[in-house]
Order: structure tokens, then C-alpha cells, then sequence
């Protein structure tokens, strides 16, 4: 399995939450990864960064304290 790093991550997620992306290209990611392509946009766009599309190290590291990450 590829490795994805810290930058490819961060990337995705400025992607999936940048204003470029409508409802519809949200929910065609979704129904896609299969996930309920239901809902507003921001749940649409939360439940793309919280599947198995982002893993779950990055979860992990954006909850702690920016001091603690180099």
C-alpha cells in the first residue's frame, strides 16, 4: 500500500472543503465511497474527511495542540 503523507492529506482536505466543490460533485464523491450522499454541504464535506479517504493518523494529529506537532 502507498504511503500518503501529511501534505497529500492536508491537500485533500482544503480540497473537500474549498467553496470550488457544489453539492453535487460532494455527493457523487460520497455515493461513490459509499456514503449517504444526503445533506447539506458541510455534512457532506465532514463525512468525506472523516471516511476512510482521510486516514485516521491525520484525525488523530489535528486534535493536538500545534505545539506538539513538528
Amino acid at each position: 500500500m502507498a504511503s500518503i503523507s501529511s501534505y497529500d492529506v492536508d491537500a485533500t482536505v482544503r480540497k473537500v472543503k474549498g467553496t470550488g466543490m457544489v453539492n453535487r460533485i460532494l455527493q457523487q464523491i460520497c455515493a461513490g465511497e459509499g456514503l449517504t450522499k444526503y445533506g447539506v454541504k458541510a455534512e457532506l464535506q465532514q463525512k468525506i474527511i472523516d471516511s476512510e479517504l482521510v486516514p485516521n493518523w491525520y484525525h488523530a494529529a489535528s486534535r493536538l495542540p500545534s505545539s506538539t506537532i513538528d
